[in-house]
């Protein structure tokens, strides 16, 4: 099944509209609730969308979810802590800096992946040259 050329290309221009509008949502909110009450509000608000969409995956696919070991566990620990952390770190900037040099740490996150892939995991996966056509956008 092979979709239209466009509708990646409105998909992504349209997540990055959402993202850009969500991180200035929580630039404002930092103001009023404080690093970590913003933080708190934008992984609440989204698990609803991650549980619809899990569920529509399901669905649709006619699947079952995996059963879940210690392992699983413990990389969503550590991965949830990360991403908390990386949240109100990215937010904490664009309180204390600006919103342009909040967004450019976080476009960061693919030269990121792609180091810790290759530092953890001794990954050789064929990343490194779509992370070097990145590297400049960044």
């Amino acid at each position: 099944m092979d979709s239209p050329v466009w509708l990646w290309m409105s998909i992504t221009v349209g997540a990055a509209l959402a993202q850009t509008l969500r991180n200035a949502a929580q630039r404002h909110l930092t103001q009023s609730l404080g690093t970590l009450g913003a933080t708190l509000v934008r992984f609440l608000y989204g698990l609803p969308f991650a549980a619809l969409w899990l569920w529509l995956v399901l669905h649709f696919t006619a699947q079952s979810l995996p059963i879940p070991t210690l392992t699983f566990w413990a990389w969503v620990l550590v991965s949830s802590i990360a991403q908390i952390a990386a949240t109100a770190l990215l937010l904490q900037v664009m309180t204390n800096r600006n919103f342009a040099l909040g967004v450019a740490y976080s476009k960061t996150e693919v030269i990121q992946i792609a180091v810790f892939a290759y530092v953890w995991r001794r990954s050789r996966y064929p990343s490194w040259p779509s992370t070097i056509q990145v590297m400049p956008s960044v």
